[in-house]
């Protein structure tokens, strides 16, 4: 295939005067192998370069990749009957040229989306290949997996159990369908109120829950809930360690409380995430959607969808620290996990690392002074962990995996 076709193309998607004979050229190469062998070429030659972004180029290629996959996809009929294009966010400066949908058209050919920074030093963009032999030691991704503890102590298994009724104490009606576990609101006996349960995930594993009054939780790994079998007429209150995101079910009557090491999150129906991680410098709940109310031993704040409050310090310092709230979070990015994705937004290395450690159940071992790097992008969680190094390799720090150690260097 020669690659001047695809450089060509290219140029004229980014001047916006592709036809409709070419969008589907550009479309059908960029679906093949060789169009993506051919599209490696180019970036080798041309990212060996730097390539400054702002916010500004930075939003332009969210855009362009977000067309080019439309365009994978195919693209809406207008009333005539002919394509749409996708159209391009204007920009005057060009300085990009064709290289942001290069690189987007590469990045979706490969499922991944990965870039670093480097602290003080210009934003460079770093196009993963992901399809070398696997090393000899190496870890697969998480699965879904937990153990649910009942009242009396008994542990159950979960991805060892049936789909189906699960024969628990007392009766209470609970199911397991598939990879998620449900408490079903028949279970109204009162005595069900005093009865809590604990669901607990371990290093790479997550899990999907339904209480009994219909709420959702997702449990991130290394993560646990405790809650009630049944609710009681007065509020909802459950406890987490770890992380999970919450999709609450709208009850005027009964607040829903989310007890994280001692900062609760109160809220009547919403959705939000709350990373309470030991390992982790704060506790941090982000709001989605409605409205909540943060609170300690000392400080209460409220939320509005888009906002994060942060309670800094160790975890028994959290219980009077006061909450730190930041405007437009990247939401996407904090709930990633939940839908299966790593998403990191100018996260630095340790806290990348500690994210493959929950994941991939590893321990992950510094043997020397690490430089500061500082990532962002997006990537599936089915990748194995030697796929994913060889993306991080890109920023200049070594991995070396010897049994279940991660050994980190520069």
């Amino acid at each position: 295939m020669d690659i001047d076709v695809i450089r060509n193309l290219l140029d004229k998607y980014i001047a916006e005067t592709l036809t409709d004979a070419e969008r589907r050229q550009l479309s059908q190469l960029l679906g093949t192998p060789d169009g993506k062998a051919v599209l490696e070429q180019i970036m080798d030659r041309e990212f060996a370069q730097e390539i400054y972004l702002n916010q500004e180029d930075e939003s332009r290629f969210q855009q362009i990749y977000a067309n080019l996959l439309a365009a994978r996809k195919g693209d809406p009929v207008k009333a005539d009957g002919s394509q749409r294009i996708p159209a391009v966010q204007s920009n005057r400066r060009r300085r990009l040229s064709w290289r942001l949908p290069a690189a987007a058209a590469i990045l979706m050919c490969l499922g991944v989306s990965l870039y670093y920074y480097f602290v003080s030093e210009p934003v460079i963009q770093v196009l993963p290949n992901v399809a070398s032999a696997t090393p000899e030691n190496d870890a697969a991704p998480g699965r879904y997996a937990a153990k649910l503890t009942l009242s009396d102590g008994t542990e159950i298994a979960l991805d060892s159990t049936a789909s189906g009724p699960i024969d628990i104490a007392d009766n209470a009606v609970v199911l397991k369908e598939g990879d998620q576990l449900q408490y079903s609101n028949e279970s109204s006996n009162p005595a069900y109120e005093h009865l809590y349960h604990t669901l607990t995930t371990a290093k790479g594993e997550i899990y999907t829950l339904t209480l009994s009054d219909g709420s959702k939780v997702w449990l991130n790994s290394a993560s646990s809930i405790r809650f009630p079998v049944a609710f009681g007429p007065s509020a909802r209150e459950v406890t987490v360690t770890g992380e999970a995101y919450f999709e609450v079910a709208k009850d005027a009557r009964r607040k829903f409380l989310v007890d994280a090491g001692g900062v609760v999150t109160e809220v009547l129906g919403t959705k939000f995430n709350v990373n309470a991680y030991a390992d982790e410098a704060v506790t941090a709940v982000t709001l989605l959607e409605g409205s909540v109310r943060i609170f300690n031993e000392e400080h209460s704040v409220n939320l509005r969808p888009g906002e994060q409050a942060s309670v800094p310090g160790e975890m028994a310092e959290r219980r009077s620290a006061e909450p730190k709230v930041l405007n437009s979070i990247d939401a996407a990015s904090v709930v990633a996990w939940k839908d299966g994705y790593f998403h990191f937004n100018e996260a630095d290395l340790f806290t990348v690392m500690r994210q493959l450690m929950r994941w991939y159940n590893v321990e992950v071992v510094y043997t020397s002074a690490i430089p500061k790097r500082r990532f962002g992008g997006k990537m599936e969680k089915d990748l194995l962990l030697s796929q994913v190094l060889k993306i991080l390799e890109k920023s200049g720090v070594n991995f070396t995996v010897e049994g279940n150690k991660l050994l980190v260097s520069p």
